[in-house]
């Protein structure tokens, strides 16, 4: 219910919602700021700090544990795409975020798991975008530099052309923007 009256009222007004929880700012935010140490790291929507910050494609696969062969889906994997970065998952699962060299490594993979897949003992294959969690931590455990490194400055905080804000707390480009955003949304009484 809470999420249907922002959907509602972001189409009438600026709406700022602050949030631990990724998943719903990715389902309600039209934009979305992320913050370390009270300063703005990058600004954009979903999608686009997901494709900027994130780490290519998540592929997760689920086996039979009971399988003989399940044990060695890490090593089919390392054949088909040897610049897969695995992940902290539970028994039978593994979970890798990949950025493939060739454009055609992935979908030779996902044949082969296709074709071969019950050989493996592999049940359950998941393909998708780097999550916004993801995202998250890793824009959050960066130091400033290193984001701008990633993001530069279209996307980061630019603390060297910093205003203040009340208590001298520096104004970032994505503050400003922010700013501008409220200017131009109907004031409520």
């Amino acid at each position: 219910q809470v999420w249907n009256l922002f959907e509602k009222e972001k189409r009438k007004r600026l709406v700022v919602l602050t949030t631990h929880s990724m998943e719903e700012s990715d389902m309600l935010a039209d934009q979305i700021a992320i913050m370390k140490k009270g300063q703005f790291c990058c600004m954009g929507t979903a999608l686009h700090l997901k494709s900027k910050f994130g780490h290519g494609t998540r592929l997760s696969l689920v086996t039979d544990i009971r399988h003989p062969k399940a044990h060695t889906v890490p090593k089919l994997v390392e054949q088909f795409l040897p610049q897969a970065k695995s992940s902290p998952a539970s028994d039978g699962s593994y979970v890798y975020e990949v950025v493939p060299e060739n454009p055609q490594q992935l979908p030779q993979f996902l044949a082969k798991v296709e074709a071969d897949g019950e050989k493996y003992g592999i049940v359950d294959v998941q393909v998708g975008m780097t999550s916004l969690e993801d995202v998250f931590l890793r824009v959050a455990g960066l130091e400033h530099e290193e984001v701008e490194e990633i993001g530069g400055d279209k996307d980061t905080a630019d603390f060297e052309d910093a205003d203040t804000i009340g208590d001298e707390k520096p104004a970032t480009k994505s503050t400003r923007n922010l700013r501008a955003a409220q200017a131009k949304q109907p004031k409520s009484v």
